[in-house]
């Protein structure tokens, strides 16, 4: 399977640098949080799914956490390694695709973050992609998603289309701007622009298509999946954040295991 938006991803230590404006020690507190309050038993293991550099499971396993990953990229899973040798964390990080793969032993908690659920266009494929974590989770786990606020169906955004990110290393100005649209489906454009120290430049840019969710769809999937249902809905990653506060810039889904994965899905 060819990656979405492949060109940004296989730049992976510009991804990397484009998205360091994100609080993960933050982020993971989050998530840590949110399973020990529902579960009322520590943290031990934790799957980050459409990974990428996996910041999260390394800021997790920096913690003591058995921490794994998956993502399509090589370029990811390379750099996702070498930044989890650095910081002396043992990282099992798999090339695979979320919506279709297995994996043992199985983990607490999984999340997919940074809106990379909205690469999964159909609903088939997302209540795949649900039964697939259900398999990973043990039996009362729970898998949290981070996708766009679904305001953005209305044509009102809550994120900024354009940053720029300046460190050592240099400088990315980012776009990640919407183009055609068809329903909840649009094509998203990505440009990078690095700036090194020594004045090199490199731009890439790639598009591909993403979908934006909403929260009534999400629980629908679950359903369909015959083993999630939805536990809470948040406007951001943050517990104090409701989805229809004017704060809320994110549509954040817990699911909570509740059966095991059947031979099918109601969908099928």
């Amino acid at each position: 399977m060819i990656p979405p938006h492949r060109a940004i991803y296989d730049a992976a230590h510009l991804y990397e640098l484009a998205f360091d404006f994100r609080d993960f020690a933050a982020e993971v507190r989050f998530l840590e949080d949110a399973f020990v309050s529902r579960r009322g038993r520590p943290l031990r293991s934790f799957l980050e799914l459409a990974a990428g550099p996996a910041r999260h499971a390394i800021e997790l396993g920096a913690r003591g956490i058995d921490v794994a990953a998956l993502d399509l990229s090589p370029s990811m899973r390379n750099l996702a390694l070498l930044r989890a040798a650095e910081r002396g964390v043992s990282l099992d990080y798999t090339l695979g695709d979320m919506v279709a793969f297995a994996r043992t032993p199985r983990v607490d908690l999984a999340a997919n973050m940074l809106s990379s659920a909205t690469y999964i266009l159909s609903d088939e494929r997302f209540v795949a992609h649900l039964r697939a974590v259900g398999a990973a989770l043990v039996a009362d786990g729970m898998y949290v998603i981070e996708l766009p606020h679904p305001s953005g169906l209305e044509g009102r955004s809550t994120v900024q289309e354009s940053w720029t990110v300046s460190r050592p290393a240099g400088v990315i100005d980012v776009s990640w701007s919407t183009g055609s649209t068809r329903g909840s489906i649009s094509t998203c454009v990505a440009r990078m622009n690095f700036r090194s120290p020594t004045g090199a430049v490199l731009e890439i840019e790639d598009e591909a298509d993403e979908r934006i969710f909403r929260v009534e769809e999400i629980e629908r999937f679950a359903a369909a999946s015959g083993c999630f249902t939805v536990e809470a809905v948040r406007g951001a990653l943050r517990e104090d954040t409701a989805l229809d506060e004017p704060a809320a810039w994110r549509l954040v889904v817990i699911l909570k295991k509740t059966a095991p994965v059947a031979a099918r899905s109601t969908l099928e």
